[in-house]
């Protein structure tokens, strides 16, 4: 006879995984689909996303809802001005470092416009990203590294334990988790950038070499503590609020800042490298 406790933790589970693997197909198919309808997808995650983190911050209105939709609707324009794009990057990492020192303002302005572009600067670059060449891989390449570097810390820090990361605010992460999961976004770096490089190959009109993948190994390396990164800091978010989840939209998951944490700071730095002809 199963276990009470065995029997709830095994439907919890069945829930986690069903809408884990219904969002992921939805996710897919907007982006295999085209331009819109992704840019509709993320839009209306990013919505998503900003409200709950206005509610971990306390504020209630739709200041960041407007500045989310205006941020990522206005992005195929900016194909069309490249330069428009680093002047939002500029002021995205501006508006970063800033919420790091303003977010203990709760009922402000100021506040309300950085919760906003923190999630609104990610969809920025998931937009941005599906109208280049080779687009879908570059997004898929984005999705890759978040996923091997979640994966990989949570599967070596349950095996190899060790000392925390930082107890305080998750005690849950350990150390090996962190190295795992910086090696692991390596490897998938390395391979998802190696196939994005045969496909320019194949497309191009003249002979292109294939280098060895140091940037894309480096840039695993930095993306994968990133990622890390992401997920402490709306772990602090949430301990901060006195809440576990951020929203309950997502059974079994919890909010939908909750499966984004660990992508909110490597969308946007994955863009800005393939922009600037880093990747």
């Amino acid at each position: 006879m199963a276990l009470p406790g065995a029997t709830r933790r095994g439907r919890e589970l069945a829930t986690r995984v069903v809408v884990g693997a219904g969002l992921a197909a939805v996710a897919l198919g907007c982006l295999w689909a085209g331009p819109l309808a992704w840019t509709i997808f993320v839009a209306a995650t990013a919505g998503a996303a900003a409200w709950e983190l206005s509610r971990l911050n306390r504020i209630d209105d739709l200041v960041p809802f407007t500045l989310v939709f205006a941020l990522v609707f206005a992005t195929p324009f900016t194909r069309s001005v490249p330069e428009s794009r680093y002047l939002i990057f500029a002021l995205g990492v501006a508006v970063l470092v800033a919420l790091i020192t303003l977010v203990g303002q709760r009922r402000n302005i100021v506040v309300q416009t950085l919760s906003a572009l923190y999630v609104g600067l990610p969809a920025f670059a998931l937009v941005g990203l599906r109208s280049e060449p080779f687009g879908v891989a570059w997004v898929l390449y984005t999705i890759s590294v978040v996923c091997a570097a979640d994966i990989a810390a949570y599967a070596v820090g349950r095996l190899a334990g060790g000392p925390k990361l930082w107890p305080r605010i998750s005690p849950g992460k350990t150390w090996a988790g962190f190295a795992g999961a910086c090696l692991a976004a390596m490897a998938a770096s390395v391979a998802v950038w190696s196939l994005i490089e045969i496909g320019r190959a194949g497309s191009a009109s003249i002979d292109v070499h294939y280098h060895l993948p140091i940037r894309p190994a480096i840039a695993g390396l930095l993306l994968g503590a990133l990622a890390q990164g992401g997920d402490l800091f709306e772990s602090w978010l949430k301990r901060r609020a006195g809440v576990k989840d951020s929203g309950t939209l997502l059974p079994g998951h919890g909010g939908v800042l909750d499966r984004l944490d660990s992508l909110v700071p490597v969308a946007p730095v994955v863009a800005g490298a393939v922009w600037l002809g880093w990747l």
